[in-house]
C-alpha cells in the first residue's frame, strides 16, 4: 500500500455508516496491490493500524459534524440518527477554570427531563499524578427545575472516569432529580483535591472505612454557564390504578426518552416491589430491579400525611441510546402502557 493509496482512502471518510463501509473496501482492494514479501504479519500489521487510523478519524468527523465530543459518544455508542435526534439536547459551553494550576474545562453536556450529563476535563500540575485514588472532597452539580406542586425535590449524583494520564482526567457527571429540569444556568462546584486513606478495604457486608480526607490542591472552583436544551423525552399522562402485592396505587405518569425512563406512582411505598420493564418491538426488555444502584434510582416521599400517600419515582438510565420508535410498551405490576 504506497501513499497514494492512503490518501485514496482517507478522502473517503465521512461520519456515515455507508461511507466507512466504502473507506474499509477501498483499503482491502488496496492490500490486493501489496508486492508479496517474507514478512506477511506486518503487511497486515499496517493494515490493521490504517483501518483503526481511519476508524478514529471517521468518529472524529462524526463528532466534529453534529457537535457531539468524541468521548460521549463513546461512552452512549448513539447511531448518526441518533445523534441527530438529540442535537438540541446536546450543549457545548466550553466553561473553563484555573486556580492553583488546576484547569476544570467542561466539555459537554446532554440533557432531558430528568438527568443531565456533564462531560469535564481535569488538567493537574505535572508533579502530580492522578490515580483512580484521587477525588474531590466535594462536588455538586445544580442546575435549574420545575418547582413542584407538592412534596419536597431531590436528586443523586454520580460520576464515572471516562480516561486518564498523570495529569489530565475526563470524567462524567451525571445528575438525576425528581423534578423535570428547564433552561437557565448550571452551576459545577469543587472542592479540594486529594484522597482518603482506606483503613479497611471493603467487604461483602462492610464497606471501606476511611480516614480523614488528605487533601493534595486545597481550593475551590465554581464554573457556571447557561444551560438550554430541547427535551426529547415522552410524557404519558396514565392514571391507571396498579396493584403489587395488595397495594392500592396509581400510576401517574411516564416519561420516556432516547436516555432515561421515569415512572411515577401515587399511593403506598412500592419502591422495594415495583419492577418496570420495557418491551421493545423486537421482543427484546429492559427490566428495572432492585440489584445494585447501577443506572437505576429509587425516590419517594410523602405528599398527604394525614392519608399516608407516597408519590413515587422509579428511575432508569439507559446504558446507551435507544431509539424511541422501537419501543412498544412499558409494563409495571398489572399495567401495560403502550409508548
Amino acid at each position: 500500500m504506497d501513499k497514494n493509496d492512503l490518501k485514496s482512502s482517507a478522502d473517503k471518510i465521512t461520519p456515515n455508516q455507508a461511507q466507512k463501509q466504502k473507506m474499509l473496501k477501498i483499503i482491502l482492494e488496496s492490500r490486493k496491490r501489496i508486492a508479496p514479501v517474507k514478512r506477511t504479519t506486518k503487511r497486515f500489521a499496517l493494515i490493521a493500524a490504517v483501518i483503526a487510523v481511519c476508524v478514529l478519524t471517521a468518529t472524529t468527523a462524526l463528532a466534529i459534524s453534529l457537535g457531539w465530543d468524541e468521548k460521549l459518544i463513546e461512552y452512549l455508542k448513539p447511531s448518526e440518527k441518533q445523534m441527530e435526534t438529540l442535537s438540541g439536547a446536546v450543549g457545548t459551553p466550553e466553561a473553563t477554570l484555573t486556580k492553583n494550576s488546576v484547569t476544570i474545562t467542561v466539555k459537554q453536556t446532554l440533557a432531558d427531563s430528568y438527568g443531565i450529563y456533564v462531560l469535564y476535563e481535569m488538567t493537574v500540575p505535572k508533579d502530580m499524578t492522578l490515580n483512580d485514588g484521587v477525588t474531590w472532597e466535594f462536588s455538586h452539580l445544580d442546575a435549574p427545575m420545575v418547582k413542584p406542586d407538592k412534596g419536597y425535590t431531590f436528586g443523586t449524583q454520580s460520576t464515572e472516569i471516562l480516561e486518564q494520564t498523570a495529569n489530565k482526567r475526563t470524567a462524567l457527571i451525571y445528575l438525576q432529580r425528581t423534578a423535570p429540569s428547564e433552561n437557565g444556568y448550571l452551576e459545577l462546584e469543587f472542592l479540594n483535591l486529594g484522597y482518603y486513606p482506606d483503613i479497611q478495604p471493603p467487604t461483602e457486608n462492610v464497606g471501606t472505612i476511611r480516614t480523614k480526607f488528605v487533601p493534595l490542591v486545597e481550593g475551590k472552583w465554581d464554573l457556571k454557564w447557561e444551560f438550554n436544551f430541547a427535551d426529547t423525552s415522552k410524557t404519558i399522562e396514565v392514571n391507571k390504578p396498579l396493584s403489587i402485592n395488595g397495594s392500592k396505587d396509581t400510576v401517574t405518569r411516564l416519561v420516556i426518552s432516547p436516555m432515561s425512563l421515569c415512572v411515577l406512582v401515587r399511593g403506598d411505598d412500592i419502591v422495594g416491589s415495583a419492577r418496570p420493564v420495557v418491551n421493545f418491538k423486537d421482543g427484546s426488555q429492559l427490566t428495572y430491579d432492585d440489584v445494585g444502584l447501577g443506572n437505576k434510582s429509587f425516590g419517594y416521599y410523602l405528599i398527604d400525611e394525614d392519608n399516608m400517600i407516597y408519590e413515587n419515582q422509579l428511575f432508569y438510565r439507559f446504558k446507551s441510546i435507544i431509539n424511541l420508535e422501537d419501543v412498544e410498551s412499558v409494563t409495571i405490576g398489572d399495567v401495560t402502557i403502550p409508548v
